[in-house]
């Protein structure tokens, strides 16, 4: 599976159209080779480097939603407070994502016990612990370096890289070497601005490369 991170109002400038081109991007270099689920960041008051990060609309998310399902897309979302774990289980996602954070490691215990969630780990010891939680469909492998170093990953994680990893490099060394079961990409158009736009974010024309 690949997981394509949308980020949140901060990439699609919450625009419609800036939504469309995006699917559109991705559904002109998908070959089908593998599954691909869209995922959006929901959450409130998130600062950045002392800045109030864009919020992706409730209504701009439905709204994607629909038209990436019109592209046989499913869609989820990392999420960082109740009240957006909420909202996206009232949407029926296929699974809850929960970023490399601890600090929302405790929404976890307000999931339902039949929806799936895959969680990212900033390390081996958070890894140990979150695998074999009940619900927990995976466990991907992060540093939360933006961009990452893959050697950094190979020395933190030797020996669990092939199950799963929320990619922060600036290449596909690591997906290429270990063909892990779950990996996690930032996504971007050419012309995309904002944090979650920069070098560790893949174009179309470079997912053209594992797709």
């Amino acid at each position: 599976m690949i997981i394509l991170d949308f980020g949140s109002g901060t990439t699609c400038k919450n625009d419609h159209a800036e939504i469309v081109k995006m699917i559109d991007g991705l559904a002109a270099v998908d070959t089908g080779k593998h599954e691909i689920i869209i995922k959006w960041q929901l959450f409130r008051d998130v600062f950045y480097q002392g800045a109030k990060l864009p919020e992706l609309d409730q209504d701009v998310y439905l709204f994607a939603k629909d038209y990436a399902e019109s592209c046989g897309y499913d869609t989820t979302a990392s999420v960082f407070d109740k009240a957006s774990l909420d909202f996206l289980l009232s949407t029926n996602p296929p699974f809850i994502k929960i970023a490399a954070r601890p600090d929302v490691y405790p929404l976890m215990a307000s999931i339902p016990y039949d929806m799936d969630i895959i969680v990212s780990a900033p390390s081996v010891e958070d890894h140990d612990l979150l695998v074999g939680r009940p619900c927990v469909k995976a466990v991907l492998c992060c540093v939360p370096d933006y961009p990452a170093d893959p050697t950094v990953y190979e020395n933190q994680f030797s020996g669990l890289l092939h199950y799963g990893i929320s990619d922060h490099t600036e290449d596909f060394y690591l997906f290429n070497k270990y063909r892990p079961l779950y990996a996690e990409f930032h996504y971007k158009l050419e012309d995309s601005t904002g944090v979650d736009a920069q070098d560790f974010a893949r174009t179309p024309e470079q997912l053209r490369e594992i797709l």
